[in-house]
């Protein structure tokens, strides 16, 4: 198996031409390494994007997030690969599928798989062509056991660095500090930074001055108190949205605005009992799968703010790094750049269909896919090994399928399974060929596993990764 340092130099890609995107000049052959941008990657775990304000919510739950907002380029039609965290962070740092590099299996099982090593990760790739690399991770599962820390030159666990057992979340302004100190290591570069913060994932336990912000929260939950829960939802994301403007703040001191490119994105949404179901992982609902993007290029970019209503994945996070990066995306990954959105110039791909799976959680085998006006969920609970019997149970409309007109049914309320043949079996067509794909790449790659210290146990305990 090829070493971290085998793969960081022997896959290292040629950079493309962005000159006239950053440098406002053409024919350059290839951006210098100190010319490109630094690229600052925030995740807010568990984000649901109608809970903000710059899409639209009542409630003052970001207003530093609606100023960032304002200030870039908003997608308001953009969905997730998968429910739930593991899977998605395997899809953002290799720029492929789920199912693509892990094999489907419970929970359980799956909170001990490993991030293959033989994958080139996005970091690797970056830091491979002169990105001073670093992350932040205010999550138990995504730590070095389980290769996560690949192609980064900094890497902070700060559940596995603080040690608590009873951790439901790293406090804001211990988080801000690590920010603080990795920002002053990497501030030469050009630097990738991603910071992986927990909340607004469960138990909810929003902080003072939040807590209480958007009304009385809950201790133990009846079918009389959901909005206490909605309420402890949105004062974590007051929170957040604080802690994400403290660090905006720090930038701009330290004069990085300028050169510094901001994402903010949410590996899932969260269910507040649409469909009958609390939380995230046990659907492939939209209200799990619609995650928020907003994007603040760099000043030298020289993009005008708007706001992009076409249907997109983030399947496509990784290559829009890469190009902002001025490196060119290695073959075989799917997604699409997203900078010509930036440059006002996207357009999406003719009749594109996005896909999403469920392949680490309770139902396993889930898949799911969605174009602009129709969407297919199979809910398969047993593997999917013979994909021409998965063919057959598409077209004849089972078992356990769900088919939305989302335009007409955008909550998707009402399941029209084997009413509209035709059209489900288009989609039902491109699912099958996704999963033979994905299962086609996945047997060339040899699974590793890492088992759970008991601290690290505990602390995913509290997040309901382990009943």
């Amino acid at each position: 198996m090829p070493s971290k340092r085998n793969k960081l130099t022997s896959h290292m890609l040629t950079g493309v031409v962005l000159a006239a995107i950053l440098l406002g000049a053409l024919g350059c052959e290839k951006l210098r390494v100190r010319d490109r941008p630094n690229i600052v990657y925030l995740l807010l775990d568990t984000l649901r994007p109608d809970h903000l304000g710059c899409y639209g919510y009542e409630r003052d739950t970001s207003p530093r997030i609606d100023r960032m907002a304002a200030e870039g380029i908003l997608f308001t039609r953009f969905y997730s690969v998968c429910p739930w965290t593991d899977p998605t962070i395997v899809t953002l740092f290799t720029g492929l599928y789920p199912q693509a590099v892990l094999p489907p299996a419970l929970r359980k099982v799956a909170i001990e798989q490993k991030l293959p090593m033989e994958l080139e990760t996005l970091a690797e790739i970056l830091r491979g062509e002169g990105y001073r690399t670093a992350a932040i991770m205010d999550h138990p599962g995504l730590n070095r056991k389980r290769n996560f820390d690949q192609g980064f030159e900094e890497y902070v666990n700060l559940p596995k660095k603080l040690g608590w057992h009873e951790w439901v979340g790293t406090p804001p302004e211990t988080v801000f500090e690590e920010f603080t100190a990795v920002v002053e290591k990497i501030e030469k570069g050009p630097f990738f930074l991603y910071v992986h913060l927990v909340y607004p994932h469960q138990p909810y336990t929003p902080k003072p001055p939040f807590e209480g912000m958007f009304g009385p929260g809950f201790r133990k939950l009846s079918r009389h108190e959901k909005q206490g829960v909605i309420n402890c939802y949105d004062g974590e994301i007051r929170m957040t949205d604080d802690l994400v403007g403290k660090m905006y703040d720090l930038m701009l001191e330290r004069g990085l605005l300028d050169s510094t490119c901001i994402l903010i994105t949410s590996d899932h949404g969260e269910g507040f009992w649409e469909h009958g179901l609390r939380e995230h992982g046990n659907s492939l609902y939209n209200e799990l799968l619609a995650v928020p993007l907003v994007i603040r290029p760099p000043k030298a970019m020289n993009i005008r703010p708007g706001t992009v209503r076409d249907l997109l994945s983030n399947i496509d996070l990784f290559p829009t790094v890469l190009e902002i990066a001025g490196i060119d995306t290695p073959p075989a990954i799917p997604g699409e750049s997203l900078v010509p959105y930036l440059e006002g110039k996207g357009a999406p791909s003719d009749g594109r269909i996005i896909f999403s799976e469920n392949p680490h959680s309770n139902i396993p085998h889930g898949l799911a896919c969605q174009s602009e006006k129709q969407k297919l969920v199979y809910e398969a609970w047993k593997p999917i090994d013979d994909l021409a019997v998965f063919r057959k149970n598409v077209s004849a409309g089972w078992p356990l399928q769900l088919f939305f007109d989302l335009q007409k049914d955008p909550l998707e309320q009402h399941n029209l399974a084997g009413r509209i043949p035709g059209i489900q079996l288009d989609l039902g067509n491109a699912l099958v060929e996704h999963k033979r794909r994905n299962d086609e790449h996945r047997k060339t790659i040899a699974p590793e596993t890492a088992p759970l210290d008991p601290a690290t146990r505990q602390q995913l305990k509290s997040l309901g990764y382990i009943q």
